[in-house]
């Protein structure tokens, strides 16, 4: 009962500060529950795109072409942890090969499930066209990696604002995933 209380204080209090507000700055999928109770609200979010990266109509143009004549490319930057759901990726990817082979996938980063996905890949025999990159410290890299991929597949089981998605569409590199609110907040005009 304490708990309840103290639910319904919070929920209040922060309707209420919401609703007042001048302005509101949200990070994630606050921004969903709290555009109720206000209209001067945005998302915030850190990522590492500048204009320089931003894809041409060109370059998305060749992405198309190559990935109709060449191996899709799949990839996934983020830490190895249960929340980004990366045995739901190594079973999409491996669903995926069983029907299309000419795939190579890529997720870079680490993390503690790192060695359980290792042993994954291993069990699925998927060795030759799954691959596991350490984290890499050179945004520029990381964004670049992205730009040059076919597709991110993303498999996170919680919802969360994800910095990868933002970053693959800005460059031209389309993204699956799990359905989350957070992706109807995004906007991309200029």
């Amino acid at each position: 009962m304490y708990y309840k209380i103290l639910s319904f204080i919070g929920t209040f209090w922060t309707k209420r500060i919401v609703s007042k507000a001048h302005l509101c700055l949200c990070l994630g999928d606050s921004i969903v529950g709290y555009s109720k109770y206000t209209k001067k609200i945005f998302s915030i979010i850190n990522t590492h795109v500048t204009e320089r990266h931003i894809s041409s109509i060109e370059e998305i143009e060749n992405k198309k072409n190559k990935c109709m004549n060449g191996p899709l490319e799949i990839i996934y930057v983020g830490r190895m942890s249960e929340m980004k759901g990366p045995f739901l990726w190594i079973q999409s990817i491996w669903h995926a090969h069983s029907i299309y082979q000419n795939i190579r996938a890529t997720w870079i980063g680490d993390g503690e499930l790192k060695n359980e996905m290792i042993e994954m890949i291993r069990h699925y025999h998927a060795e030759k066209y799954i691959r596991l990159e350490n984290f890499i410290r050179n945004h520029d890299e990381v964004i670049n990696r992205i730009k040059k991929a076919d597709i991110l597949v993303m498999t996170h089981i919680t919802a969360e604002q994800t910095r990868c998605v933002i970053e693959s569409l800005t460059v031209g590199t389309p993204v699956v995933g799990f359905v989350q609110p957070f992706f109807r907040t995004i906007n991309f005009e200029k």
